[in-house]
This record gives structure tokens, C-alpha cells and sequence, in this order.
């Protein structure tokens, strides 16, 4: 039963991440040079957000996870782990953002990346670029649930059948 819920809860998570629909399945060099042009113009607010939400939310909740395992801890050895935490977080976000150019060429035309590019230099594309990351945490939170709930419903639909076919008891 526990292997069932495991099951579908990595499949509802990787169906919330599996690419639907690729508009074109290699990059050419013209969509590969605009979408380099795209990445470092969102980068940098990507970048932003992702450090105001892991000083915000994130390593507090690790903070307090150090403090609850080791009490006597000192504010010294809390500042050289968050360091160590930030040069990790930063980096595999670097990482990320080096992967974005390919992907973004391959998803997209040379045409429709340099239209993106046009929009995120307008005023609402630069306010677009702000507030999207946090509207996408906030409906990942709200998906959350129902994901776990939907995983739930399948799981206990696929219980009653494995039970009539007395595969479970």
C-alpha cells in the first residue's frame, strides 16, 4: 500500500513537470543566439527571486532544523552553513539558467523568442518578469493538495480493484 501511494504521487509530481508539447524538436543557431539574448534578461529577476524566497522561507526552516538537532549551536557555524547553503543553491541556479538557452531555442522559433524579448523591455513585460515567479509558487502551493488528494482518490480507487481481485486483503 505504501509502494501504491509512493507510486502515484511521483507520477502526479512528474506529470506537473513533463513538457506537453514541443513546437520544434532541435534548436537552430538563430533560436539558440535569441534565446541566450532571453535568458539574460530574465536571468537576473530569476536570480532575485530565487534569493529573496531562499533568505525568506527557505533557510529559516533549515536554520531552525540545526538549532532543534544541535542546541548548543553557535551563530558562527549557522553563518558558515548558510554560506555553504547559498554557494550551493546559487550554483545549481547557475546551472539551471545555463540550461535555459537550449531550452527555450528548442521550444520556441528565433521570431518568437526576439517577440518575447521585445515584451519583457516594455513596462508590464518588465513587471511580468516580477511577479510571474511568484504567482507560479503560489499556484504550486495551491496545486500541492490536490495532487496529494488526487493521488489519494487513484490509489484508493486502485486498492478496491487489486481487493477484488484479492490482491489485497
Amino acid at each position: 500500500m505504501k509502494f501504491l501511494k509512493m507510486v502515484l504521487l511521483s507520477a502526479a509530481v512528474g506529470l506537473c513537470m513533463t513538457p506537453q508539447a514541443r513546437t520544434q524538436d532541435t534548436a537552430t543557431a538563430e533560436a539558440l543566439l535569441a534565446a541566450r539574448a532571453l535568458t539574460a534578461i530574465m536571468s537576473a529577476s530569476i536570480m532575485s527571486d530565487f534569493a529573496d524566497k531562499r533568505d525568506r522561507e527557505i533557510w529559516p526552516a533549515i536554520e531552525a532544523a540545526f538549532q532543534q538537532q544541535y542546541p548548543n549551536i553557535d551563530g558562527p557555524t549557522l553563518l558558515e552553513l548558510r554560506a555553504e547553503f547559498e554557494r550551493a543553491q546559487n550554483a545549481a541556479m547557475r546551472q539551471t539558467m545555463d540550461d535555459a538557452p537550449v531550452i527555450y531555442a528548442r521550444l520556441l522559433t528565433a521570431q518568437e523568442i526576439r517577440e518575447l524579448i521585445a515584451f519583457y523591455r516594455t513596462p508590464i513585460g518588465m513587471k511580468t518578469l516580477r511577479v510571474l515567479p511568484q504567482a507560479a509558487a503560489e499556484m504550486l502551493t495551491a496545486m500541492a493538495p490536490r495532487i496529494q488528494e488526487g493521488a489519494d482518490r487513484v490509489r484508493l480507487g486502485m486498492l478496491d480493484i487489486l481487493r477484488k481481485r484479492g490482491y489485497e486483503r
